[in-house]
């Protein structure tokens, strides 16, 4: 699978970016960070602090790059509205915090429009029934529902594994564009407006309007939601299911200053039983294991577990209470 990254800002990655990143690299996936450096230049891995495994484009160029090429006529007002965006951007990072949200979510269905991969916010990586979703992403415009927040899935995940003029990219290409289109000169005078809601919705409305296209987060594989408790994945507060893992509590809302808020330790604590769980003895490429392992080491709030006794008679490890039991009733 081809995994992009969207990523507006001046610093290096952190260890739970780095975390999920690996993740995908070990098990086999390609992963791509589309970036931009609020001072204008172009971000590199050695300037995000990630492996030269992972590809690293400049938005502006990109941007600048497809009025020359096919994709010319593949989302040309929401390219305008990121050009005139990014520029108006002065070479700083906004003050205004809603001129980021509007940014990452626009490029986002941007690159998700216009690119091969599913996009995804750099808090989620794969879960274990990854492979059992992999063909559906084949054919089907990806998206998944968090929180209960939309009618539609939200922008936290988007994008096809079709050739990059298929038919359900294309289709939402073509309805997020024409949204845009409708406020185009409102949005380009008013980068510091509340309008990542409504980016939002348009998203949902885009995923809607792609035909073929799957929730994975309340559908199974095949569609529907018949047999998705089959695909229970373990995150913070409680299970979501299918492909994908959230490092974030389900009602933690980055732009609602009310809602609950995701604490470090309890995405240390996820991070190990995934990596106890699913990625230790994945079979992945054991470079970029060991680069997950050193990364969730070094996420705030961690502990390192603690070790279970072992039995002197069979040297088998048991929980402090069960010991004592275990050790009366075992004959080596």
């Amino acid at each position: 699978m081809k995994v992009n990254h969207v990523w507006y800002g001046d610093s290096a990655m952190g260890p739970l970016e780095l975390f999920n990143i690996y993740s995908w690299l070990a098990l086999g996936h390609a992963v791509t960070i589309y970036a931009h450096n609020w001072d204008g230049t172009a971000h590199t891995a050695s300037s995000l602090g990630v492996d030269g495994a992972v590809k690293v484009k400049n938005l502006s160029t990109i941007l600048t790059d497809d009025e020359g090429k096919v994709k010319a006529s593949t989302m040309p007002n929401t390219r305008d509205l990121l050009k005139t965006w990014i520029l108006a951007t002065n070479n700083r990072k906004p003050a205004n915090t809603d001129f980021i949200f509007n940014l990452v979510d626009v490029t986002k269905s941007y690159i998700g429009g216009t690119r091969q991969g599913i996009v995804l916010d750099l808090k989620a990586g794969p879960s274990k029934w990854l492979p059992d979703y992999a063909p559906a992403f084949n054919s089907k415009f990806v998206s998944y529902s968090r929180g209960g927040n939309t009618t539609y899935p939200e922008n936290q995940c988007m994008g096809s594994m079709e050739a990059e003029s298929g038919a359900a990219r294309g289709k939402y290409a073509a309805f997020f564009d024409n949204e845009i289109a409708k406020g185009l000169q409102a949005f380009k005078t008013t980068p510091n407006g509340t309008h990542f809601g409504l980016i939002t919705v348009f998203h949902g409305k885009a995923w809607n309007a792609a035909g073929s296209k799957i929730d994975v987060s309340m559908e199974g594989p095949s569609g529907g939601a018949g047999g998705l408790e089959d695909y229970v994945v373990d995150e913070i507060g409680s299970p979501s299911h299918g492909p994908f893992r959230v490092f974030k509590h389900a009602s933690d809302q980055t732009n609602k200053s009310n809602s609950i808020k995701t604490k470090p330790a309890d995405v240390a604590a996820l991070a190990q039983r995934v990596w106890d769980g699913e990625l230790k003895a994945s079979g992945g490429n054991a470079g970029f294991l060991t680069k997950v392992e050193a990364a969730m080491k070094t996420l705030p709030g961690y502990k390192a577990p603690q070790a279970k006794p072992l039995c002197p008679k069979c040297n088998k490890p048991f929980a402090k209470l069960v010991l004592p039991t275990h050790e009366r009733e075992c004959k080596g």
